[in-house]
């Protein structure tokens, strides 16, 4: 809407603004079976669409009659009578959808990704601190390995097992062994690592050898992948040249006989694979031989894409399985 000063300017007429003018009208009323949303007075004031100027006296100065004719608006839409005389209810409003729960794990009140682990390291600090518990205020790095292998092997049961709570259970009792050992770790007097120091090791080791993700490599298939992981990793740990450096001795003998299997197929020197599950001859069967026997079966499962260890237990908890049920 224009200012009424500007355009009397525009139109040349004097700096007055031009006054509206009003005129007295009468509403007829409505039908009876009709009820306007909004309903008007019969009598109101309307400004006529007058291209002239009006006088003075014909604009209401009455403040009733100005607050009746602000009032005034454009019929609403109509809502008719039913047959029975009743009028039509409104429409019943859907119900408000519920809040989530701030208290639980909710799509708001779930609790950011990561946001126990920070919990499980101020359980440690407790637990370590002095008014804390004895027996873990004791324990040392040596201590704890024995617990390492044993919650590292009932992980493994849990996988086989299938059973997904029992599989979260060890996965926790797993992860309670990285905590623990990096709280161990801060109290050392002289080379002191804590939790982030692991989590930082680790993670420029997956960066550095995932360099078609976070650099410019670029790799075809998952057998590439593989391949560059153990180039990176040589070049990382030159010192390793022996066939089962950085191999943990206490690895279970068919996970230790596929690991060398792997790392000589890699090198190129197959040829000592073969000559190690040869027959023995004849009359000087024993230890050597049932050795390479079973090294042979690990060979044949790795060319089949099994793992020999577990292949083996599995077929051990069958029979369990099997005896227990006949008992």
């Amino acid at each position: 809407m224009s200012c009424p000063r500007c355009s009397s300017r525009a139109r040349g007429s004097p700096t007055t603004p031009q006054r509206r003018s009003w005129t007295r009208s009468t509403t007829p009323p409505g039908p009876p079976s009709t009820l306007c949303a909004r309903p008007s007075p019969s009598t109101a004031w309307t400004r006529p669409p007058s291209s002239g100027s009006s006088s003075s006296s014909s604009r209401p100065t009455s403040s009733s009659t100005r607050a009746t004719a602000r009032s005034t608006a454009p019929p609403c839409r109509s809502v008719t009578r039913s047959a029975t005389g009743s009028w039509p209810t409104r429409p019943a409003r859907p119900p408000p959808r519920p809040r989530p729960d701030m208290t639980t794990n909710g799509d708001l009140g779930r609790p950011r990704r990561g946001e126990r682990l920070l919990d499980l390291v101020a359980v440690m600090d407790r637990l370590r601190s002095p008014g804390g518990c004895p027996w873990d205020a004791e324990q040392t790095h040596d201590s704890l390995a024995p617990y390492a292998v044993e919650e590292a092997h009932e992980l493994a049961e849990a996988i086989a097992s299938g059973d997904r709570q029992h599989l979260v259970e060890e996965l926790g009792d797993v992860l309670l062994q990285v905590a623990f050992h990096a709280r161990v770790g801060e109290e050392h007097p002289t080379d002191p690592f804590d939790v982030d120091d692991v989590a930082g090791a680790i993670i420029s080791k997956l960066e550095r050898r995932h360099p078609h993700v976070f650099a410019d490599a670029v790799v075809r298939d998952a057998a590439e992948v593989e391949a560059g992981w153990e180039a990176i990793k040589a070049l990382e740990k030159p010192d390793r040249s022996g066939l089962l450096d950085g191999v943990p001795a206490s690895l279970p003998a068919l996970a230790l006989a596929a690991k060398a299997a792997s790392r000589l197929e890699r090198a190129g020197r197959g040829e000592l694979l073969a000559e190690a599950v040869a027959p023995a001859p004849a009359g000087e069967a024993g230890t050597d031989d049932v050795g390479a026997a079973l090294l042979s079966l690990v060979l044949e499962a790795r060319t089949r894409g099994i793992d020999a260890e577990q292949a083996l237990r599995s077929t051990v908890r069958r029979l369990a399985a099997r005896a227990d049920g006949d008992a």
